[in-house]
């Protein structure tokens, strides 16, 4: 059997769609060493209290792993303005603006009336052309430490 992989995408009218151009065929060895990657992957974060997610230029939500309560309020393919931390959408913005990694953290309020300190990590994404398209980001909940 062979597989393929999406190395890169092209905004159309719509959601971001693979590039034709992008597809790379890999073989089942491929697939079943990306499937463990993935694995370990799930496996190391599903006990951590780590938030990792992928946000397009206007900070919908492309790929949101394990979510922690009060700090990212959309699911993948929305933008929920005024539901995130103020601190942290700042800090998205430059990303956005400048092209470089931002680094933070911000406090959440929760509904209960507890609080959450997160340590923020966002890295900007680029287009085929080099121009920033996107971020990728982390959040560590240290609200324990």
């Amino acid at each position: 059997m062979l597989g393929a992989v999406i190395v890169a995408w092209t905004a159309v009218s719509g959601p971001a769609a693979p590039r034709a151009d992008a597809v790379e065929p890999v073989d089942d060895g491929r697939v079943r060493e990306l499937e463990e990657i993935n694995r370990r992957f799930e496996l190391a974060l599903s006990s951590a209290n780590v938030t990792v997610f992928d946000q397009d230029a206007d900070l919908r939500y492309a790929w949101l792993h394990n979510p922690r309560p009060g700090l990212t309020a959309a699911a993948a393919g929305e933008a929920m303005p005024g539901t995130e931390p103020p601190g942290a959408v700042a800090l998205k913005r430059e990303v956005l603006a400048t092209g470089e990694t931002r680094t933070g953290g911000v406090v959440v309020a929760l509904r209960d009336g507890g609080v959450h300190h997160f340590d923020l990590t966002f890295v900007p994404t680029r287009d085929a052309d080099g121009a920033v398209d996107g971020l990728l980001g982390t959040a560590v909940d240290v609200t324990e430490r």
